[in-house]
């Protein structure tokens, strides 16, 4: 019987212990996958943008750094952009912008933020 609970335990251990390795493993691809821009925007500076009135050098000013530049299109009507940043969240902040000609027409963030603070008193 005891011989039978050590082995329940340690199977237990065993999947606790795949599933850590395997969170900290999807964790580490999803950080390696940020885009390495200069600087880490903010989700104020984020909220900031306005749609359809500001040009690429209005956004990067906000921003306080250039993007990388994924997507670019670019034919004698019509040049659309896709610019990715850096966020300033732990473990994972993405924000894109996409630019058609030169004009800020959409944006996507992606943020998850983990805080962990230890109980005071």
């Amino acid at each position: 019987m005891l011989r039978a609970i050590r082995l329940f335990f340690k199977l237990v251990l065993g999947v606790a212990l795949l599933g850590l390795v395997t969170a900290w493993t999807g964790l580490a691809v999803a950080r390696w996958s940020l885009p390495a821009s200069a600087c880490a925007v903010t989700e104020p500076a984020i909220d900031a943008l306005a749609l359809e009135r500001m040009t690429d050098a209005d956004v990067i000013a906000r921003l306080g750094c250039d993007g990388v530049h994924k997507v670019e299109i670019d034919t004698p009507e019509i040049r659309m952009e896709r610019v990715s940043w850096q966020g300033d969240a732990w473990p994972y902040a993405r924000f894109e912008a996409t630019f058609i000609n030169g004009v800020l027409h959409g944006t996507e963030k992606r943020w998850i933020n983990l805080a962990i603070s230890a109980p005071s008193g």
